[in-house]
């Protein structure tokens, strides 16, 4: 019997290293193509792998060369968020001096974005005269290497201390031609009918004025532009919302202020990252900055985060915006599975995948990295530039390990779909062999 059992026991450690051996080989073949397809190639590609079940790295291409990292920035965006923000939104700073209510934005990307507000409910509610004291955030309005001319695209709203509707309007066509909010109604425009036709081929906002230009709306469309910020503005937005005159009044109050919690932080996570939204991402900063160093500003965000966070991260990046929108990030493969290994083992594996889109499921990957059975098994952020892709998340493979890993391709010529589904081809083939 005990003969039996040695044999049994020799035969499945047997099994185990053919099946170690192979996984090993398809991994080391892969990397070998990354290094084989190189030289011949227009653009530049990084990949690292990480097998979190076993800890143990199984690909490292380029690992430590420094990308252009788009929007899986946001990954870092949302740890940093993560680990200092509270657990619920903080929306309004507000106190009470007699028949006066003064209010202070705190940097919330999500008020007035939806309907039944609880900023919006929480004004309408008050019976004292509101004035919106003049605060700013410490920073500039837009990312440094942002591109000027991407300033009428739904993706770049200004940041803003007290933003409202997401910093946009909305046009849109049904019956009739709508804006939203309608406090811009007398700025919207009809290229042909009230001015003469600009070129352009979606709706659009003068360069340095609120005048807005309906272009090319067709029954049911629906299109976003950013408008310019001032706390005059925000002033005169949130009383045509509540129906009551709100005074900007100079920052001069010294007070306890009361916060007006919201919302859970959570549902500003899934949404930046799921759906890339640039703007929550720059705000989460924003309020970083204040938490952590009493500064709305996105560079104090970053720089706690480098010195506390992130201290002992493989290659410090150069890292200068929230969203990725900005071609001065500079981060590795490595420093991205850096930390993917944090947040694995800081946040549970169900709850951290909750957060990523899934591939062939939802966000940016909704049509991409389906797996064969139908069945999602790459969770994960995207990152799209002008001829630089990029994706950094979790591959679950067909033996149920957890994989962490980035794949970073900056400088190609055409579009990213080639790149995506070469990519797709690593990614099956990985998840196969592990």
């Amino acid at each position: 019997m005990d003969s039996r059992r040695s044999i049994l026991s020799i035969r499945a450690g047997f099994v185990l290293l053919l099946i170690t051996l192979v996984s090993c080989s398809v991994n080391s073949k892969l990397e070998r193509d990354f290094a084989k397809d190189q030289p011949d190639r227009d653009d530049f590609r990084g990949m690292v792998v990480y097998d979190l079940t076993r800890e143990k790295e199984l690909l490292n291409f380029n690992g430590n060369k420094y990308f252009i990292p788009a929007s899986t920035v946001k990954l870092f965006t949302f740890f940093t968020a993560y680990s200092v923000l509270p657990d619920s939104v903080s929306s309004l700073e507000y106190l009470q001096r007699g028949d006066s209510l003064l209010i202070r934005g705190t940097g919330d990307p999500s008020v007035l974005t939806i309907e039944e507000d609880p900023v919006l409910e929480f004004l309408k509610s008050r019976n004292e005269n509101i004035f919106l004291v003049d605060r700013a955030i410490e920073d500039e309005k837009y990312g440094p290497g942002w591109s000027w001319d991407d300033y009428q695209s739904s993706y770049m709203p200004e940041r803003s201390l007290l933003p409202l509707y997401g910093n946009r309007v909305t046009m849109s066509f049904d019956d009739s031609l709508e804006i939203s909010p309608g406090f811009f109604r007398e700025a919207l425009f009809v290229p042909g009918q009230d001015v003469k036709s600009s070129g352009h081929t979606n709706s659009h906002r003068d360069l340095n004025l609120n005048r807005f230009y309906a272009e090319n709306l067709n029954k049911g469309d629906q299109q976003s532009v950013p408008f310019i910020t001032s706390n005059q503005l925000a002033a005169d937005l949130l009383g045509d919302a509540i129906g009551k005159k709100v005074t900007l009044v100079p920052d001069e109050f010294e007070g306890d202020f009361s916060m007006l919690l919201t919302r859970p932080y959570d549902s500003l996570y899934t949404r930046m990252l799921i759906e890339s939204d640039n703007f929550i991402a720059e705000q989460l900063m924003l309020q970083v900055g204040w938490k952590a160093k009493n500064e709305y500003r996105v560079k104090a965000a970053v720089d706690y985060a480098l010195d506390s966070i992130f201290q002992n991260i493989s290659q410090r990046p150069r890292w200068v915006d929230g969203s990725g929108l900005s071609r001065y990030n500079l981060f590795t493969p490595e420093s991205m599975v850096h930390l993917l290994k944090i947040m694995h083992r800081e946040i549970t594996t169900d709850h951290l995948l909750g957060y990523l889109a899934q591939g062939g499921v939802s966000g940016t990957l909704e049509s991409n990295f389906i797996g064969p059975s139908g069945e999602p098994y790459v969770y994960a952020k995207s990152g799209t530039l002008s001829n630089n892709y990029c994706l950094t998340g979790y591959l679950r493979t067909k033996k149920g390990r957890l994989l962490a890993f980035s794949f970073m391709d900056n400088h190609y010529l055409g579009t990213s779909k080639d790149r995506k589904n070469e990519l797709e081809t690593y990614l099956l083939r990985l998840r196969e062999a592990n």
